[in-house]
């Protein structure tokens, strides 16, 4: 990271020899963007609300159940403020030409600052485009969306917040039906099987003793479907009694971890009372052992296919192994963690990078959507 010192040194000097302002955030995304590849530029983006003034910009590509798994030209647009959020389609339609639609979700009053941005994920079914989300003006109760793409009236289905721990958590098998309330919830990034994604759950009993439990559960065609135990017992972590929402991760890579007491989930949690982020992991099938990760201090954003933990909080990108030890850290500025997801088989690192064009005599929007490769992230420190 030592290198980038004096680059940033010699952007500072040329913003100050003349009349642009200098955009510390920006010079940081210019900089990072420099060791990863550019995927696909979205827009200028039509229909998207005018007032951005101090919106925070993240673009979703959507995902496909074809190769090569991302469709950048069309995803999610999430734009958000202080005291409200806009969620909107974008499609393409030609070159140059992007529009926006559906627009819902505007003007949420107080909503919840520590879990954005990881509070939506798209996710891959078989032939539907949605988005699952955290709803982010209930921390407590946790109720969830699927928000449906409707093409033919370009909006999107069942906009309200659904109560899914009761339509898939509580309901669905082949595992026992449960009565539990939702704390998080992941999309690992995984190529195989192509046609879904399995997203795995943590959940906790509202029967005595209130236990923990893991579950997994995967998108077919159009809904969630095939619930499945990912951890056989029930357990408790003393830290988490008291939490009612954290980033949660499991992970499941065989491959990677073949011995499966050695496979990990992973909790990172707001603590009010501390003001600040804590983080524990656990592992083992019929008996739980875990552990506080003291290093890590900042908001975990995604487990990586690597077996590192990611945070992009304060527009810091900081990689940590498994035991919590930060390996790697460095400015992000501008960029916005989108995911990982796997391209054509290969799992990379997206970033979203949205900036304002001019067009005729009026601003509009665009998206840059750049990649690394997730084994070459933690090389961005060095």
């Amino acid at each position: 990271m030592r290198k980038l010192f004096p680059l940033l040194a010699l952007i500072l000097a040329c913003c100050l020899s003349c009349d642009a302002p200098f955009d510390l955030s920006l010079s940081q995304a210019l900089l990072m963007i420099r060791d990863m590849k550019l995927e696909a530029t979205v827009g200028p983006i039509r229909g998207v609300d005018s007032d951005r003034e101090g919106m925070d910009i993240l673009f979703l590509p959507e995902k496909e159940s074809v190769a090569p798994g991302i469709d950048f030209q069309n995803g999610f647009l999430l734009m958000r403020g202080s005291n409200r959020a806009n969620l909107s389609y974008v499609q393409f339609i030609a070159a140059d030409n992007y529009q926006a639609f559906g627009g819902w979700g505007s003007d949420f009053l107080n909503p919840d600052p520590h879990y954005y941005p990881v509070e939506f994920e798209p996710l891959k079914f078989g032939s539907a485009i949605a988005l699952v989300g955290l709803n982010p003006l209930d921390p407590v109760n946790n109720s969830l969306q699927v928000l449906n793409v409707n093409f033919a009236s370009r909006s999107f289905d069942s906009p309200g917040w659904k109560n899914l721990k009761d339509l898939y958590i509580n309901a669905i098998g082949p595992a026992l039906p449960y009565d539990a309330n939702v704390l998080g919830y992941s999309i690992y990034p995984s190529d195989s099987p192509p046609m879904f994604d399995n997203s795995y759950w943590l959940v906790r009993m509202n029967t005595a003793p209130y236990l923990l439990r893991e579950v997994s559960m995967n998108a077919d065609s159009a809904t969630l479907t095939n619930k499945l135990d990912t951890r056989t017992v029930a357990f408790d972590i003393p830290e988490l009694v008291g939490v009612n929402r954290c980033l949660y991760y499991h992970d499941p890579d065989v491959a990677r971890v073949s011995d499966p007491e050695q496979r990990k989930s992973y909790a990172s949690w707001f603590d009010a009372a501390a003001g600040g982020w804590k983080c524990v992991s656990w592992k083992g099938t019929a008996s739980v052992e875990y552990a506080i990760l003291p290093g890590v201090t900042r908001r975990i954003d995604a487990l990586l296919s690597t077996g590192r933990l990611f945070s992009t909080e304060d527009e810091v990108g900081r990689v940590y192994s498994e035991t919590g030890v930060e390996i790697a850290a460095f400015p992000l500025g501008a960029l916005r963690f989108v995911g990982e997801r796997c391209v054509n088989g290969a799992p990379l690192v997206l970033f979203s990078l949205a900036r304002t064009v001019r067009e005729n005599t009026s601003d509009v929007l665009s998206v840059d959507i750049y990649s690394i490769k997730a084994v070459d992230l933690e090389a961005l420190g060095k």
